[in-house]
Order: C-alpha cells, then sequence, then structure tokens
C-alpha cells in the first residue's frame, strides 16, 4: 500500500485539482521520458468524493504508470531496443551542425520511431501515415526553405514574413507550422536554444470553412452511380458502392469482412481499416510498403453504421456468388475474409482506388467525382433529408463536431426552400401567405407582358 503525506501532495504544483458535479478531479502529466528513452508524456487522473482522496488516488495511478511503463520496455523485443540505441545515437550525435535541416531530421526520427514501437497508448500513439505526411510537408516547404539555416539564429518575423507569402488553405499552413514547431522544440530539448519561434506564427483564416460546398452527388445521382456500379460489376465498383451507401472512409470500407456485417440485425461494425503504409529505413528512406489491418483514424471511428437495404442486398449477392466458386474450387469458406478482393485475391486499399475513379467516370461519361466525394454524398444526402447532426456526426465517425459541421452538412437550395416556407407558415396565416403568393404570381404575368416589346426592341 502507498502512504501519502496529503499535506505535501495538495501543495504539489503539477497536480490540477477541479470540481466535476458533486466530486472532485485530480489531473497530472506525467513524464516517461527517462524510461522510454525519448520524449513522451501521458495524462493522467483520477475522481472521487473528496478532494484528497482524488489526489491520493492520482498518486497511486501515477506509481501505477511509472511501473508499468519500465516493464514494456523491460519486455519490449530486442530489435526495439536497438531501434532505442539507435536513436540515442542520431539524437546526441549534434557535433557542431546547428542547420534546421538536422533538427527536422532527428524529430522525423523520434515520430518514426514512436510510429513503430507499441509503447504508446491509442491516443498518443503516431501513425505510419502520419509520418509520410510530416517526412512529404518537411521535405517540400521546410527544409528547402529554411533547412541550411541556423537554428539559433531563426525569428519569428522571419518565419512569419514567409508564411505571410504562401498561398495555401488553412489546413495546410498548420501543417507546415507543425513540422516547424516540433523541429524547434527538438532543439530545445537538446539544449541549442530556449524558445520556439514557430509557436507565434500566425496563420488566421485564409479561408473561410463555413458552409464550404464539396463535391457531392444529389439524391437523384446517387441511385444513376448506384445502377451503373452494379452494372459494372467489377469489385472495385462494388466497393465503391458500398462507400456510398455506408458513408465509410476508403480504408474502413476496404477493411469490410464477413464477420463485421451483421445480417440479422442490418448493422456493420466499424473496427478495423486496411491501410497500405511506407517503411523508411533509419535514414527516412523508402524501404518498402507494408499492407495490414491498422487502427482506426480516431477513437471515435469505432462505430456501428445501419446496413442500407440496397448494400445489404448487395453483399448477399456477392456472398452467394462466392460461395458457390469456393464450392467449385474445394476452398473452405472463412467469415474472416475480407469481402472486396482484387484479382489477386486480396483487399483494395484506398491508394489502388483513386486512379480506377476516372476510368470508372470516363467509360460511363459521368460527372466529376472523387472516392472521398462519395462518402461526401452519403453525408449530404442523409442531412439534405433532414438527419440531426448529433447523429451524422456519429454514422460519419468524427471526433471533432465542426467536420461534420462544415464539410459533411451540405444544404440544398431546395431544403433552403423548404425550412423558410415552415417559417413563413408560422409567420402568416395560411390565407395571408396565399394571397401574398397570388400577388406576386400577378406581378410576375405583368412584368413579362411589359418586358416583351421591350427585349425584341433591343
Amino acid at each position: 500500500m502507498i502512504e501519502l503525506d496529503m499535506n505535501k501532495q495538495l501543495k504539489d504544483k503539477s497536480i490540477k485539482v477541479r470540481k466535476k458535479g458533486n466530486s472532485y478531479e485530480a489531473r497530472k502529466t506525467i513524464d516517461l521520458s527517462k524510461i522510454y528513452g525519448f520524449e513522451v508524456t501521458k495524462r493522467i487522473s483520477k475522481t472521487a468524493l473528496t478532494e484528497g482522496e482524488a489526489v491520493r488516488l492520482l498518486k497511486i495511478k501515477e506509481q501505477e504508470e511509472l511501473i508499468n511503463a519500465a516493464e514494456t520496455v523491460r519486455d519490449n523485443n530486442i530489435s526495439n531496443k536497438l531501434e532505442y540505441e539507435k536513436l540515442d545515437q542520431v539524437m546526441s550525435n549534434v557535433g557542431q551542425d546547428f542547420t534546421l535541416r538536422v533538427f527536422v531530421n532527428k524529430m522525423l526520427q523520434e515520430k518514426k520511431l514512436q510510429s513503430e514501437i507499441n509503447l504508446y497508448s491509442r491516443r498518443r500513439k503516431v501513425s505510419p501515415k502520419t509520418v509520410t505526411s510530416y517526412l512529404g510537408t518537411a521535405n517540400k516547404q521546410v527544409i528547402p526553405v529554411w533547412g541550411d539555416l541556423d537554428i539559433r539564429t531563426i525569428t519569428t518575423e522571419q518565419l512569419q514574413q514567409h508564411f505571410d507569402k504562401l498561398d495555401y488553405s488553412e489546413k495546410y499552413l498548420k501543417d507546415i507550422k507543425l513540422i516547424l514547431k516540433m523541429s524547434f522544440q527538438t532543439a530545445i530539448n537538446l539544449g541549442v536554444i530556449k524558445e520556439n519561434p514557430a509557436t507565434k506564427i500566425y496563420v488566421g483564416n485564409r479561408k473561410s470553412n463555413i458552409g464550404v460546398e464539396i463535391e457531392h452527388l444529389d439524391k437523384e445521382r446517387q441511385e444513376v452511380w448506384e445502377d451503373l456500379f452494379e452494372q459494372d460489376g467489377r469489385q472495385w465498383a462494388y466497393l465503391f458502392e458500398a462507400i456510398l451507401l455506408s458513408g465509410g472512409r476508403p480504408e474502413e470500407v476496404c477493411a469490410y469482412m464477413w464477420n463485421t456485417i451483421d445480417m440479422e440485425k442490418n448493422i456493420i461494425h466499424i473496427r478495423k481499416a486496411f491501410k497500405d503504409t511506407i517503411v523508411y529505413d533509419n535514414d527516412l528512406k523508402k524501404k518498402c510498403h507494408k499492407r495490414e489491418l491498422a487502427d482506426l483514424k480516431t477513437p471515435q471511428s469505432l462505430r456501428d453504421v445501419p446496413l442500407h437495404p440496397r448494400l445489404k442486398k448487395l453483399l448477399l449477392k456477392i456472398k452467394a456468388e462466392r460461395m458457390i466458386e469456393y464450392k467449385r474450387c474445394g476452398r473452405k469458406w472463412n467469415e474472416d475474409d475480407f469481402i472486396f478482393l482484387n484479382e489477386k485475391g486480396e483487399p483494395f486499399v484506398s491508394e489502388m482506388l483513386t486512379n480506377k475513379m476516372p476510368t470508372f467516370i470516363k467509360k460511363y461519361n459521368l460527372e466529376h467525382m472523387t472516392v472521398y466525394g462519395l462518402r461526401h454524398s452519403y453525408a449530404s444526402l442523409y442531412s439534405s433529408l433532414g438527419m440531426p447532426p448529433e447523429v451524422l456526426h456519429i454514422l460519419m465517425g468524427h471526433c471533432d463536431f465542426d467536420t461534420t459541421r462544415r464539410y459533411y452538412i451540405h444544404i440544398s437550395e431546395a431544403r433552403k426552400q423548404q425550412e423558410m416556407l415552415k417559417l413563413y407558415n408560422k409567420q402568416y396565416s395560411e390565407d395571408e401567405l396565399n394571397d401574398l403568393m397570388e400577388r406576386n404570381k400577378e406581378y410576375l404575368e405583368k412584368i413579362s407582358i411589359l418586358a416583351e416589346p421591350m427585349l425584341v426592341a433591343q
């Protein structure tokens, strides 16, 4: 049993206590860097009826976290221990090279390691896709501009002047800022500089995202596309229809297995994504690609989605045809098999689908659309049909409601008119509204008669 001096613990400035309903919540961020060998922190909290009890439970939790971290490192496999040694060697080998390029590479090395070893909670782990994104942004936007400059001399003013000249979306500018911020932080951790000049870069609202018009198919066009997907009959076309009818991210639908579809309860259990990730060596050079089931984009992405009747019919058709095929080949049926398979009998990855869409559009002479636009179409349709935003938010698997509101809730002109008509009916009596509409009609007819000879004269 861990005994604590409560007077001392209550004075611990690293512990924050707040009132939460009828109880108290104690919170603290603990530093596990010395245990893991590189920077990592974890936020913990405990709730109790009294402030002192919450602090006591928090300190016990802290001790448990430290013990678990030590055991994790101890039990980790040999290859990862070698990775620690390699990272330590890279991080300590500063020498006399203080160019920003060096610290960008050190930061990327650390992120690469964080993506490859299982030492982080789901919330803290860096995904391989994120590392690839960081590497791309660093090589395109940071290293070519700032790479050869001495990191000790770079100022916020210099950075801001450069950002003010960039004509990119707010999101991309924030991505660039993040790379700079993390790279400067690496230099701070190594004692090279004291302040981070990237933290004060102002990005601002370059382009408003409220009411953004995104590519999507309306109800009538969705039905046309669905018919063509089924007429085409290729597996990737069926996969496209599944995105349109379930709203899943492409990598989530690629991971659909028979055991994730509950035909009796009409539910799709979205639990994993099938991804293609790039594996890098210690010099951040591409080694190979790895395709595997991976975690979803966010914890909120784990969800259950109702199975659309038309999608159910399509899946049952695929299942029946595949069972016949398996029986003919003498192959045993397995509910753990992926549903959508390429010509090699392997699951698709989202990167493979990108090139399929233009081919499909050209073949059937269709309007422009992207694979992700099918997911947008799902959200826009159900929003236009009146689905409450909080329900759509859950079905889309977003962690931030603003994402749903800004990019996925498309308000059509017809819906705007319908909503305004509801308000007009509350504002006027039925007779008053009919009278207004009748007068408008009379004026329009009068203007049309008056305008006709004027147009002819012109």
